[in-house]
């Protein structure tokens, strides 16, 4: 299984369910380092194993965002208004 398809299968466990899966002898490493990064990230509060968490879920959100194509967008639609 990949990385992010086990963030999102775990996500929403309990601790108690975590504790359950790590225990079971047919989880494979790569869960169990899913299950500790995300017991980690809820009993200790670290930010940052929050954060790399959300990412590998969701994405990294762009701290820049490109706003040229709406400028080029916006001039051709006042163009081919102005020529109407």
């Amino acid at each position: 299984m990949q990385l992010t398809t086990l963030l999102n299968k775990h996500i929403n466990s309990s601790l108690v369910e975590l504790d359950l899966i790590a225990k079971d002898k047919k989880t494979s490493a790569l869960e169990l380092i899913v299950i500790s990064a995300i017991k980690f990230s809820i009993t200790k509060g670290d930010a940052k194993s929050r954060e790399f968490l959300i990412e590998r879920m969701v994405g990294r959100v762009p701290l820049e965002v490109d706003v040229t194509a709406d400028i080029i967008t916006h001039k051709s639609i006042i163009e081919e208004l102005e020529s109407d």
